[in-house]
C-alpha cells in the first residue's frame, strides 16, 4: 500500500499518509537483529522522521527507474 501511495500521490502526501510509520515499523519489527541502529533512530524524535524521508526517496527514485523516468 505504501507503494502505491510513493507511486501517486507527492512527498508530502505520502509521508503524512502513513509512510513514516510503516518506516517506523519495519524498523521494530528488526530491532532483534539491528537493535544499534534502531536505538540510533529512536534517540531521537527527528531522527526517524529523517530516515523515513531516506527511504522514501529509495524508494521513489527506485520507482522512477521501473518506469524509465530519469
Amino acid at each position: 500500500m505504501q507503494i502505491y501511495k510513493v507511486k501517486n500521490n507527492s512527498k508530502d502526501h505520502a509521508l503524512i499518509g502513513g509512510f513514516e510509520d510503516t518506516v517506523k515499523t519495519a524498523v521494530v519489527e528488526n530491532f532483534d537483529t539491528h537493535q544499534k541502529i534502531a536505538e540510533k533512530l529512536f534517540s531521537e524524535a527527528n531522527t526517524i522522521k529523517l530516515f523515513a524521508n531516506i527511504i522514501y526517496e529509495m524508494v521513489s527514485e527506485a520507482l522512477r527507474g521501473e518506469k524509465g523516468i530519469k
